[in-house]
């Protein structure tokens, strides 16, 4: 059962991660090229 949960906090964590690389590719891509 342990298993189970380490593997959603896993992933839950590797899409958190990549949504916060998202959006810090989006702001500094607007940053950029706002200027």
């Amino acid at each position: 059962m342990s298993l189970v949960i380490i593997k959603l906090a896993g992933i839950l964590f590797w899409h958190l991660y990549n949504s916060l690389m998202f959006a810090q590719r989006v702001f500094l891509y607007r940053f950029t090229y706002s200027s």
